[in-house]
């Protein structure tokens, strides 16, 4: 969204389904997490700063990007409710990301090598427009 100017608040989002259950509409969704087999005297410290970092107000000045929004789905709807007011972009994806039967997925470890690889290859796909 940061390098789509004011198209983006022209811009229209739509949930679709990725599986083959047409009425489970998948998204990825910017996340954060302990790992569980941290010790026990780094947890609480880990927990802190995840609470810091994905909390509402960090996560505003994130998105916000110094008047250009960026494109986040972060997992807190108070995050949408805080950028809504000066960016309308965020209602949309505040109700994108508030259905009840999204499913959220993750990309396998190798999932980034995958997508990368693609990406050469996306010249060769039609052009759809």
């Amino acid at each position: 969204m940061s390098v789509m100017g004011s198209a983006a608040e022209e811009t229209e989002f739509r949930l679709f389904s990725m599986t083959d259950d047409e009425n489970i509409p998948v998204f990825f969704i910017d996340a954060a997490s302990v790992n569980s087999k941290t010790a026990d005297e780094k947890k609480a410290a880990a927990v802190g700063f995840l609470n810091m970092i994905t909390g509402k107000d960090f996560m505003k000045r994130v998105c916000e990007n110094s008047g250009e929004p960026r494109y986040i789905l972060a997992s807190r709807y108070s995050v949408y409710d805080a950028l809504m007011e000066d960016y309308p972009i965020y209602a949309a994806l505040r109700d994108i990301v508030s259905v009840p039967d999204a499913r959220v997925f993750r990309i396998a470890p190798d999932g980034w090598a995958y997508i990368t690889e693609s990406r050469k290859n996306m010249y060769l796909l039609p052009r759809l427009y």
